[in-house]
């Protein structure tokens, strides 16, 4: 963790979670899942820091696979986090604003290396589309 917390960040990423008024399609940045797509390519050995701004006002989540992440802001609040974690909830949108969650992705695992998701941990949500490929590369 104190690792995680003192490394520099190398970038720095957002994303959106959204849906369909009907609730038919979940999205992240304005798209649903297409496995044939890298929506995000990070490098092996960068630690980076991800906003997920929920605008729905409903709960959705933050997970992603091969690596664990450190929250750093919940809604602008610093949470009292001492392990890492590869899931975490993301609070629903509020009628002034939308939620916000920050994470930071160390991608420094060797292992890691190829293509992975990342997604909303509520079955329906990913069903419907709420979820994304990651591609890290040496």
């Amino acid at each position: 963790i104190d690792e995680v917390r003192s490394a520099s960040i190398a970038r720095r990423r957002t994303l959106v979670y959204s849906r369909t008024p009907d609730r038919r399609q979940f999205f992240i940045n304005g798209r649903v899942m297409d496995e044939n797509r890298v929506d995000e390519t990070v490098r092996l050995g960068d630690t980076e820091e991800w906003t997920i701004v929920n605008t729905d006002q409903q709960y959705h989540s933050f997970h992603i696979h091969q690596t664990a992440f450190l929250v750093t802001e919940i809604n602008g609040v610093r949470p009292d986090e001492n392990s890492l974690r590869d899931t975490f909830p993301v609070p629903p949108a509020t009628d002034e604003r939308p939620s916000v969650l920050k994470v930071v992705i160390p991608f420094t695992d060797p292992v890691i290396v190829g293509r992975f998701v990342y997604h909303c941990h509520a079955a329906d949500h990913e069903d419907k589309g709420m979820m994304g490929v990651i591609e890290v590369v040496a």
